[in-house]
């Protein structure tokens, strides 16, 4: 699989945007979002379900700050070992953990979808960690999101909703099956130590582009740095034409608000 990431599974109407009376669109609570979930995940249960690269000759006893990869719909987190050489080579040169972690609830083999709802992915994602701290032992706080697609909406809702955890996001082309982001409470001063770059092509679906916007206000609105970029004549549902050459400026202009 090349670097850039493509279609999320099953194809572009895995999200169609534009029915607007479609279920894809119904807000649900948490236990009704875990209800329609196939199954609930706590800890990884295969080999493809978390994967963490750390600077070369790192002590793992050191906790390191991370950035953590969340893959569309329909996937896994392998794009983070299947391009290895270059997220290794992002974590040498910024001295961070580069994680992979699967979504929240599971598909089809070695395939998971995300909850969509802010507290239970970001539990999830806690006990996963907690539960690989033996490969990868974190600080606290102050950690990076970068996901496509679904994962992309799971991490603009995760750091608009936890600045305290995440000092920024990369949001690249986010969709999903709810419409809009999960709304924050907007009232902590970490907003303005958060940067966000929020991607995306100008003819994808009307979704993609119209939820790329929303995160790229929402996320300026109470004081973070937002870099929104709409890429031109792109209609293609993948990650940006300059992910792979763009992605450890991107990280690195985050990691200077750490």
């Amino acid at each position: 699989m090349p670097f850039r990431q493509y279609l999320d599974g099953v194809g572009n109407l895995v999200f169609p945007f534009h029915y607007r009376n479609s279920h894809f669109f119904a807000h649900k609570s948490i236990e009704e979002e875990k209800a329609g979930l196939a199954t609930i995940q706590t800890v990884p249960a295969t080999e493809d379900a978390f994967h963490a690269i750390l600077p070369d000759g790192h002590d793992t006893e050191k906790p390191l700050l991370a950035a953590i990869w969340l893959h569309g719909y329909g996937w896994n987190p392998s794009h983070v070992i299947k391009d290895q050489k270059i997220f290794q080579q992002i974590a040498n040169d910024l001295g961070i953990a580069v994680a992979g972690i699967s979504a929240t609830g599971k598909m089809e083999e070695n395939t998971w979808e995300w909850a969509e709802g802010a507290e239970m992915d970001r539990d999830y994602i806690r006990a996963v960690l907690s539960a690989n701290a033996d490969q990868l032992k974190l600080k606290s706080s102050r950690h990076i999101l970068f996901g496509f697609s679904q994962g992309a909406k799971v991490a603009g809702d995760l750091a608009t909703n936890y600045p305290e955890t995440y000092c920024g996001a990369i949001v690249m082309s986010p969709g999903g099956k709810k419409d809009n982001p999960d709304d924050p409470t907007w009232s902590s001063s970490r907003y303005r130590r958060q940067v966000y770059y929020c991607l995306v092509g100008d003819n994808e679906s009307y979704g993609n582009v119209s939820l790329t916007r929303e995160y790229a206000s929402d996320a300026g609105r109470p004081g973070a740095k937002v870099h929104h970029k709409v890429y031109p004549k792109i209609s293609e549902h993948a990650t940006p034409l300059d992910y792979e050459d763009s992605l450890k400026t991107w990280l690195q202009d985050i990691l200077k608000t750490k």
